[in-house]
């Protein structure tokens, strides 16, 4: 007949609280990490995009919520529905385009992972 074998683990309760601090402030780390990843994207874009009048450039925006951040030039200044945005990213038969939106997604791809992993670091260190 097996015996059972009872474990009390002193501070538990203590490890679960210190666990869950960390966690916010990792996810405080992270947020204001991809603040900035989103920022540092919108930078790129604004600086590659091809400029006539403006409206293109300045119309790049981030838009950054809970642990979300879309970085997208917005209709609100363009010449009908993204049609100048896509035409400049993309081309048309008349016109070989000039990425932005493309090559700073890459860069931001690129520096991501290390801003996310110093973020948990420094959350995880608090």
């Amino acid at each position: 007949m097996a015996k059972s074998l009872r474990v009390k683990i002193d501070g538990a309760g203590q490890l679960k609280a210190a666990g869950a601090r960390a966690a916010g402030r990792i996810k405080q780390e992270l947020q204001s990490a991809l603040e900035a990843e989103a920022a540092e994207l919108e930078q790129d874009a604004q600086d590659n995009v091809r400029v006539d009048s403006g409206d293109l450039r300045d119309s790049i925006e981030a838009r950054v919520g809970d642990m979300t951040a879309d970085v997208a030039p917005r209709s609100g200044n363009l010449d009908g529905p993204y049609e100048k945005a896509m035409v400049n990213e993309f081309g048309k038969s008349s016109d070989p385009g000039h990425p932005y939106m493309v090559p700073a997604a890459e860069a931001s791809r690129k520096r991501w992972p290390e801003r996310a992993r110093q973020a948990i670091e420094r959350g995880a260190n608090g």
